[in-house]
């Protein structure tokens, strides 16, 4: 430090030198200085890039945020929707590539909706069950119709021709193991040749014995 000084023609107290005051003026203005950068981390503002997805914490929506100079995925964070109001465009552009501002929506049983469907309220469908000693019913068959057109391909055998109150009835035995009866004229009509046979396997015979039975011509 400077070495103090005097004024010779009076009594005043010594002055400081001006060296000192300029130290501690500048140390004064190091304090605020170093103040000044301490307070100004405290105002830092992290500026919104995009907005990569959401989600709702309860009915609170939530957006994905990535920090625009941070381009780790890890640095990205969750934050309220009031968080972002500060990047407008970046909220709208977000809200438009997802078709609108997300709503909540409560979530529903599923299970029970589905159960509910075309049911009345207060009433339960009760499922029909067939007990397991029982057996299907028999499925019936389609009544078969003899074939149209000529039989006589398709009948195996005639077994025999009773007479009835309602004229003479021809039994017939069909190539695919069926029976049926059938009124002497229309076998006639649909399977001549078989009836000729039938008529041939079933004649009988009578045998005349000497000559003297043959017809002879007048002399």
């Amino acid at each position: 430090m400077p070495p103090q000084t005097f004024d010779s023609d009076s009594d005043a107290e010594p002055v400081k030198g001006r060296a000192a005051t300029d130290d501690v003026e500048e140390m004064d203005e190091d304090v605020e200085a170093d103040e000044d950068e301490a307070g100004g981390g405290e105002d830092d503002e992290y500026v919104v890039e995009a907005i990569k997805d959401h989600k709702f914490e309860g009915k609170k929506l939530m957006l994905l945020v990535k920090w625009k100079g941070y381009e780790k995925k890890s640095d990205m964070t969750w934050e309220p929707e009031e968080n972002c109001t500060g990047a407008k465009d970046v909220l709208e552009e977000y809200f438009q590539s997802v078709g609108g501002k997300p709503k909540y929506t409560a979530p529903t049983n599923k299970r029970s909706r589905q159960s509910n469907v075309g049911s009345t309220p207060g009433t339960a469908k009760k499922k029909k069950t067939t007990p397991s000693n029982e057996s299907p019913a028999p499925v019936e068959e389609p009544k078969w119709k003899p074939p149209a057109g000529s039989w006589e391909d398709e009948i195996q055998a005639i077994d025999t021709i009773e007479k009835t109150d309602k004229g003479l009835i021809c039994y017939i035995q069909w190539a695919n193991g069926k029976k049926s009866q059938h009124e002497v004229h229309t076998v006639y009509k649909k399977a001549p040749q078989r009836m000729l046979k039938f008529y041939e396997q079933h004649l009988v015979f009578k045998e005349t014995g000497s000559g003297n039975n043959l017809y002879k011509d007048d002399e």
